[in-house]
């Protein structure tokens, strides 16, 4: 799926729709537990989604959870 989202068409779309791309891009990168590369493309597609006004983005983009970072799962006891 990662793999067909970032090989997509290569004429260019409009800036909706490439927010879209990207937000279904980083929830397909969070089902794959890549944590940074999800987040890194989370952030630049609600930046785009918020300028081209792109509400179908934005709900894709609510629609999904990051899993928490190993470090805060982590506990060291004394």
């Amino acid at each position: 799926m990662i793999e067909i989202l970032e090989h997509g068409p290569a004429r260019p779309r409009p800036g909706y729709a490439r927010a879209y791309t990207m937000a279904l891009t980083a929830h397909a990168y969070a089902d794959a537990h890549e944590r940074e590369r999800s987040a890194d493309l989370a952030r630049d597609a609600l930046a785009l989604a918020r300028r081209t006004g792109a509400a179908r983005a934005l709900r894709e983009l609510g629609r999904f959870r990051l899993p928490p970072a190993a470090s805060t799962r982590r506990r060291i006891l004394p």
